[in-house]
């Protein structure tokens, strides 16, 4: 390679000057003319008319450099109009402040395409200071822009249904509130779609894509112009009205959503749906507050899936209300967990026959902050929470255990306590087995227990699991009561199914005994099933004589409530048991008298 440039200098040398001058003339342009986009020299004032321009011109404006130089057509002729001003604006100050310049815009090909370029470029000046010429160099960016807008695509929007995603719909919503027209209202769909888990669990993911895919659609071809679909989260989607009267028409549209949402469609043999809950608010324009309206939307959406799914819910004050009160009572639940501050209430279970005590119901109390118990209507909402009342029913559960330890030392005959379990209970999948253990290691028979289930536990994901669980503890001596039987859930199949052994009369049924000949109707076909089924049955919420009178006529086995004895806190069950066996009295005086007695 040396050698080869040592040769080119000395032919070079050997050269006379104007053939030098030539040869570095054509190197140079045939430089120009092969760099990619096109370097031009030109007048200093718009609209720069190029003096000297390079063949790149054609491969970049699809113009050949003559049709430049020649005048027949100026640069600005294919700048994009838009971009015009900037374009002048940008080679002004440059000119002003004598600095080098690099602006982006559009150019229009001589085909009609349009293309980014980059122009950079300076002036040049004379001895006295005038701009003589515009030297610059314009390459091509169309590539570039593209790729970045393909990425600021995919920033802001979801890939599989190619709708807007979070953080583009936060920005929308922020621009709508700050834009709307003071005369109207903007308004906000939530939607969550029901059961896309059951969807991809039973026919995979592959068909829950496609219920998104056609709930994108279906909801994009419901939606005019103005407003903004968006998803906004795994199975949740959001509608922005920019122009909505009143919630009288939010919820009307709210209604064509969800008409239109329910048309079925097959996938691979299968019917399905594309229904959804929807939470709607509506916020005057105007108001800074994209959160409030975001958490008003939200909570109505809670209503509407806590209403039972597949119906849209508008917002309205009074759900506020609702749901601090709810934030409030699962504040007091998780702080009574985390504090140990949950015990159980025990209720008398009677033998009506007999009037001989049969055992016990361990009821949830828990004690407040000022020490005063308190019943579980004033945590209702932390029942549906799943993880707090696994919690709750451990605590419950455990201090039953040590009770019926405690009593079975004592030589007191308690019958059983009968407990309740909720479904989130059985979601751990060993809560027979760690139930099983806890008894093994007090050293309490499992005979001592029996365990209520009301028949939600028996419905949707687990279920196979819950009736594995009630199998093993009921091989195991734990007696299954079927709880608020008749009510909700009730079906015949489920005492069919599961290894029950006690029906318990729902106090619907009881209260109006016995006045009402329909609820005397339906107890007599529950006595009658219970014991054709060979079931032991108990009625609960018992008030009066007259309700305890008739229910035993009609063969009611047992039954608890106010009439017999008020729940009642766990160091009164002796007294309860000796009120109950008075041969036992004695031994119970003596058992809280050593209680009494101060250790040494």
């Amino acid at each position: 390679m040396s050698g080869m440039l040592n040769t080119s200098q000395e032919l070079a040398h050997q050269q006379d000057p104007d053939e030098r001058f030539n040869m570095s003339t054509e190197i140079l342009t045939t430089l120009i003319n092969n760099v990619p986009g096109l370097i031009y020299a030109a007048e200093p004032k718009a609209p720069w008319l190029p003096a000297v321009i390079s063949d790149g011109a054609t491969g970049l404006t699809g113009y050949q450099a003559a049709d430049f130089t020649s005048g027949r057509l100026t640069w600005t002729d294919i700048v994009f109009p838009d971009d015009l001003d900037n374009l002048r604006q940008a080679k002004a100050r440059a000119h002003e402040n004598r600095r080098l310049f690099s602006v982006e815009y559009r150019i229009m090909t001589r085909s009609g395409k349009i293309r980014w370029v980059l122009d950079r470029g300076r002036f040049t000046y004379d001895q006295s200071g005038e701009a003589v010429a515009l030297e610059g160099f314009v390459s091509d960016l169309t590539e570039q822009k593209r790729a970045e807008e393909c990425t600021k695509w995919a920033i802001y929007h979801d890939t599989l249904t190619q709708l807007p995603n979070r953080a583009l719909f936060q920005k929308t919503l922020n621009r709508a509130l700050d834009r709307c027209d003071p005369s109207s209202n903007i308004g906000l769909l939530f939607l969550d779609m029901d059961h896309l888990k059951h969807v991809n669990d039973t026919l995979g993911h592959d068909a829950g894509d496609i219920v998104l895919q056609t709930t994108a659609h279906r909801l994009r071809s419901v939606a005019d112009s103005t407003s903004t679909v968006a998803r906004i989260g795994g199975d949740e989607f959001a509608i922005i009205l920019p122009h909505v009267t009143s919630n009288e028409e939010l919820a009307a549209l709210a209604e064509d959503v969800l008409d239109r949402l329910a048309e079925p469609f097959s996938f691979k043999g299968h019917s399905l749906d594309c229904c959804a809950s929807i939470g709607a608010s509506l916020v005057p324009s105007g108001t800074s507050g994209a959160s409030e309206l975001l958490k008003h939307a939200g909570i109505a959406l809670d209503v509407a899936r806590a209403n039972g799914r597949s119906r849209a819910v508008v917002f309205n004050p009074t759900m506020l209300a609702d749901v601090e009160h709810r934030a409030t009572m699962l504040s007091n639940a998780r702080r009574a967990i985390t504090e140990r501050r949950i015990a159980p209430f025990y209720q008398p279970k009677i033998v009506l026959e007999s009037g001989r005590l049969a055992g016990f119901e361990a009821l949830l109390r828990w004690r407040n902050p000022e020490g005063q118990m308190e019943t579980p209507e004033t945590i209702q909402a932390a029942f549906a929470d799943a993880r707090l009342a696994m919690g709750m029913g451990r605590q419950v559960l455990a201090a039953v255990i040590e009770d019926m330890r405690g009593w079975l030392e004592a030589g007191l005959e308690f019958g059983h306590v009968a407990v309740n379990a909720s479904s989130a209970e059985f979601q751990s999948g060993r809560f027979a087995e760690q139930l099983l253990n806890s008894l093994r290691q007090a050293g309490v028979p499992t005979s001592c227990l029996e365990l209520e289930v009301t028949e939600t536990v028996f419905l949707g994901t687990g279920a196979e699991g819950v009736t594995q669980a009630l199998r093993t503890l009921s091989s195991e001596g734990v007696r299954i009561a079927l709880d608020d039987f008749g009510t909700g859930y009730a079906s015949l199949l489920h005492l069919k199914q599961h290894p029950i052994d006690v029906l318990k009369i729902d106090q619907s049924f009881i209260r109006n005994l016995p006045s009402s000949p329909e609820d005397a109707a339906i107890l007599s076909a529950v006595l009658d099933l219970g014991r054709n089924l060979g079931l032991t049955t108990v009625a609960e919420g018992i008030e009066t004589a007259a309700q305890a009178e008739y229910l035993r006529a009609a063969g009611c086995d047992q039954g608890q409530g106010f009439f017999f004895r008020r729940p009642t806190p766990r160091d009164a069950v002796v007294d309860v048991i000796a009120a109950w066996q008075p041969h036992l009295a004695h031994r119970a005086d003596d058992h809280r008298g050593h209680h009494d007695r101060p250790c040494h």
